[in-house]
């Protein structure tokens, strides 16, 4: 009788944890999909860990997959620790870019561009990558 009532109060403990974390998950979804050239990068920052850093870089875009976008179009994104993404950063860059058009993560900073007028990010980089080859 105990072994099964603690099994069962495992198996409800392990059921909240798993809807718990599948609605957590929803946050990160891309609700725009571009590919676009960095036209600027933003401040070089650390290597997040103990700290969350957020640089707004601004983009060129160059197709578009689905969202309200043109092609010419320049969007200012939010990119949470543009590092751990294993891209290179550098002006002229083309990324493959997941956008949302609300700010997803409820920690981090934005780190302020003394270069740039200080933009408020339109889009937040949700998911980043080289994009895919031109088919020939």
């Amino acid at each position: 009788m105990k072994r099964s009532l603690v099994a069962s109060l495992f198996s409800a403990v392990l059921a909240l944890a798993l809807l718990g974390g599948a609605a957590q998950a929803e946050p990160f979804r891309a609700q725009h999909a571009v590919t676009a050239e960095l036209l600027t990068r933003g401040p070089v920052v650390p290597h997040c860990g103990t700290m969350h850093f957020i640089v707004v870089m601004r983009y060129r875009v160059l197709t578009v997959d689905r969202g309200p976008f043109a092609a010419g179009d320049e969007i200012y994104v939010a990119v949470s620790c543009p590092e751990q993404h294993g891209l290179r950063f550098e002006v002229g860059a083309v990324h493959a870019l997941g956008l949302q058009d609300k700010r997803p993560w409820t920690t981090g900073s934005i780190v302020p561009d003394p270069r740039m007028p200080k933009p408020s990010p339109l889009y937040w980089a949700v998911e980043l990558a080289k994009p895919a080859p031109a088919k020939p």
